[in-house]
């Protein structure tokens, strides 16, 4: 599952790049790129989490996250401005139960410390989900 989450994490920054380059709105511009950073400490902590348990990432999982989040991001210029923040929403929704199944497994396993980096990547997850929502009600 972590190696699904890396490959999503790699899929949802690709897409945050042609997210944040086809909002005209500068302050919405700064929060989608923060919003992508985020994305990228996933990456690299879920890469530690894998090591410290002697697994890489799924090259093939990987290539793929970043040929649809790239498809994403290009779709960004041609769907107008609504379709790409439900989209983000969705992911960043799918993102957040995800780290929380995995931490629940995680905490089963007696692995807490593993859970309590989850449950903080589900809730930072929960926060883009819910910029994405305000912004997109509020238009």
């Amino acid at each position: 599952m972590l190696k699904f989450a890396h490959a999503a994490e790699i899929a949802a920054y690709h897409a945050y790049e042609g997210h944040w380059r086809s909002v005209s709105n500068q302050a919405e511009q700064d929060h989608i790129k923060n919003i992508q950073f985020d994305e990228l400490k996933h990456i690299y902590t879920l890469k530690r989490i894998l090591f410290t348990f002697g697994h890489r990432s799924n090259r093939y999982l990987d290539i793929c996250g970043k040929a649809v989040g790239e498809t994403v991001g290009f779709m960004c210029y041609h769907s107008g401005w609504r379709l790409p923040m439900i989209v983000a929403g969705l992911m960043e929704k799918i993102g957040a139960s995800s780290y929380h199944e995995i931490a629940l497994e995680a905490a089963d396993n007696g692995q807490e410390r593993l859970a309590w980096q989850l449950l903080n990547m589900a809730k930072n997850e929960e926060d883009h989900e819910v910029f994405f929502r305000k912004l997109r009600d509020s238009k």
